[in-house]
């Protein structure tokens, strides 16, 4: 009778018997060992990332300090900005019904928090009194504020959050060489970080698909060059061509799809997809791009994925993306899946270098829709955005809270974190037993 490796009452063997069954089950020591590689080189790439971005602010606590710096210079004292609100009623012409009927006039009114309002910033007409304009400044209490409207409007503009906030993640993304270093190399550093983070993502992913169940063998043979340059396993014959995915006329950022054929020029074999920390199955093979549509449509009926889904969406494509895919559940038939007029491009470059370009152009455009430069500023489309916020009953405080320079779950390896807590939360278990029984 053989031996077990620790006494039953150890530690390790409840380590042992805590870890998932997908992790044990296949009995595949290489491909355990393949996958701790990958969970450490995961790890590295993260940190590597982590080093970069740390020097980005938070947006809402950037905004919030640049806006009392700009008040406290003036002598003006506003706290607590989230809770404190900017009124303003409107009185908008409406031109009249027929020839000859009096105009009209209609009534807008609309209560914003300071905060979101300097993130959004103002138009310089804000900055002048006007007949048909009145505004007012709350506290958290719903007692006035002496400051302004037009004063406000004013200093928000020269706060400027979203002009400084811009300069700030160029300088991460973009930073000055050295002195002496080639011409380049600091960005090209930064952009081989993005992309050894998506390389080190997707090896992660596609590793544990494989103990799972979630992709076959042979499909795992075809996708590991794609992610490392000497595969453990002989990689077979066939050919994977990423594509860029698009639906509801949106681009999908983040998402990677994968056309695999056995041969170069064959009909389609299938196609993988890549949803980074899905909470379901990240990594799955599909035998048709149809039916890569239908399940995500069948999974964006319900709400829970639909708001996971929404950080793969550019926050200037948000509200579009959100009306038309709740028009098309609410049009689709009982037991249907909505029309998500799903379509693929092929990318002209690598695939790391593709996901690089995506998320540094997402970085910067969500940040500059978020909070809105100056010198850029539209009120109408301002004021477009914020009755749309408004109707999809979105928060622009926790958009702006939650905007964060990294696509995924945080900085620390979604995976490694996983199995540490199913471990954990037996040890927690097991050490409290340990206690009662002395």
């Amino acid at each position: 009778m053989t031996e077990p490796l620790f006494p039953a009452e150890s530690i390790n063997t409840l380590i042992a018997r805590r870890l998932p069954a997908w992790l044990v089950a296949h009995g595949n020591v290489d491909w355990l060992l393949a996958l701790r590689r990958a969970l450490h080189a995961q790890e590295e790439a993260t940190h590597s990332l982590h080093r970069i971005l740390q020097a980005i602010p938070a947006l809402d606590e950037f905004a919030a300090t640049r806006l009392n710096q700009v008040l406290n210079r003036a002598d003006l004292t506003i706290a607590d900005l989230r809770r404190s609100h900017v009124g303003i009623e409107r009185t908008v012409i409406l031109p009249p019904m027929a020839p000859g009927w009096p105009i009209r006039r209609h009534m807008q009114r609309s209560s914003t928090p300071l905060l979101a309002a300097v993130l959004h910033n103002f138009h310089i007409v804000d900055t002048r009194p006007s007949p048909s304009r009145r505004g007012w400044l709350l506290d958290a209490k719903g007692e006035h504020v002496p400051v302004g409207y037009e004063v406000f409007a004013g200093r928000c503009r020269e706060a400027d959050v979203g002009g400084h906030y811009q300069a700030i993640l160029r300088q991460c993304l973009a930073p000055d060489d050295a002195p002496g270093a080639a011409p380049g190399s600091a960005k090209a550093a930064v952009h081989r970080c993005f992309e050894e983070n998506a390389r080190a993502d997707l090896e992660v992913a596609v590793r544990c698909a494989l103990l799972k169940g979630d992709l076959d063998e042979n499909s795992y043979r075809l996708l590991s060059p794609c992610f490392t340059a000497l595969p453990m396993v002989p990689a077979v014959p066939g050919e994977v061509a990423p594509r860029q995915l698009y639906l509801l006329g949106k681009c999908v950022r983040g998402v990677v799809t994968l056309e695999l054929r056995p041969a170069v020029g064959a009909d389609l074999q299938g196609v993988c997809v890549w949803v980074p920390n899905d909470p379901q199955s990240p990594v799955r093979v599909y035998r048709s791009w149809e039916e890569v549509f239908r399940a995500l449509a069948r999974r964006l009926t319900t709400a829970p994925y639909r708001r996971f889904f929404s950080r793969f969406i550019s926050e200037r494509d948000r509200v579009c993306f959100q009306q038309l895919l709740e028009e098309r559940i609410e049009a689709s038939a009982a037991h249907q899946v909505p029309e998500l007029d799903g379509r693929h491009l092929a990318i002209d470059t690598s695939l790391f270098s593709h996901l690089r370009g995506l998320q540094i152009d997402k970085l910067l455009d969500d940040a500059h829709v978020l909070a809105v430069p100056t010198a850029d500023l539209d009120e109408h489309e301002r004021d477009a955005r914020l009755h749309a916020y408004r109707e999809l009953g979105l928060n622009l405080l926790n958009l702006a809270g939650m905007f964060v320079p990294v696509l995924g779950e945080g900085l620390l390896a979604y995976t490694a974190v996983e199995l540490a807590g199913e471990v954990y939360e037996g040890y927690q278990d097991w050490h409290s037993g340990v206690l009662r029984a002395t």
